[in-house]
């Protein structure tokens, strides 16, 4: 079994407003890559993206978007397994409107069965716990959370990778760590009370399978 790393997280700033936002992302050479971008919209604008490419090629949209309680703001996420390695544009085409975007990428991960579990959040508090039922053996977990006109913080057993800050923060964050056994687990991020919104899924690990565990 390759366990899952974390490789690095790129800030894709936003648009304000615009049909599309562009930025670099730089996967690593290293075996079993896997890329997710995670996004947030304007107020009351609903989910305006059309698609999402990472070096031309078309991500997969996530099965689940979340929408901000009171500010109405929509996060959602794609992913890409496989994606090339090296320096490669991410752009999100949208119908006009306010878009924030970060990417973050990993390896070691399952390259099918993607994600291995997923769910959403909303709070009005002083923090948002996003949870997901994890299905395989050894999975990490990866969330954006987002708290409207706050900085977000990393909490319990969360490990922040990159935020974009602004007058609407949201973190792109990890269990740093495989998860077992599986069952539910937790993310969280922290700040003031007030409007919050988050997706959380969990990665499975490529594990290798054949003659004696080597092929």
């Amino acid at each position: 079994m390759a366990d899952i790393a974390f490789d690095v997280f790129t800030n894709g700033g936003n648009v304000n407003p615009g049909t599309s936002l562009t930025w670099s992302h730089t996967c690593s050479a290293g075996d079993k890559r896997f890329l997710i971008v995670f996004m947030r919209g304007g107020n009351g604008e609903g989910d305006k993206v059309t698609g999402v490419t990472y070096n031309g090629i078309s991500m997969t949209k996530l099965a689940s978007t979340v929408t901000v309680p009171t500010a109405n703001q929509v996060i959602s996420g794609y992913y890409l397994a496989n994606p090339a390695s090296g320096a490669h544009n991410v752009v999100i085409s949208l119908s006009s409107g306010y878009l924030a975007a970060a990417s973050m990428s990993y390896t070691g991960v399952k390259q099918s069965g993607l994600p291995d579990s997923i769910n959403t959040g909303t709070a009005n508090a002083v923090s948002l716990t996003l949870s997901t039922t994890t299905v395989a053996n050894n999975c990490w977990t990866v969330a954006a959370i987002h708290r409207e006109t706050a900085t977000v913080s990393a909490g319990t057993g969360t490990t922040e990778r990159g935020h974009i800050g602004g007058f609407a923060d949201f973190i792109g964050c990890d269990s740093n760590g495989a998860l077992t056994p599986p069952g539910s687990k937790s993310l969280q991020g922290t700040a003031t009370s007030g409007d919050w919104g988050g997706i959380i899924i969990s990665l499975p690990p490529f594990t290798v399978s054949g003659f004696f565990g080597l092929l």
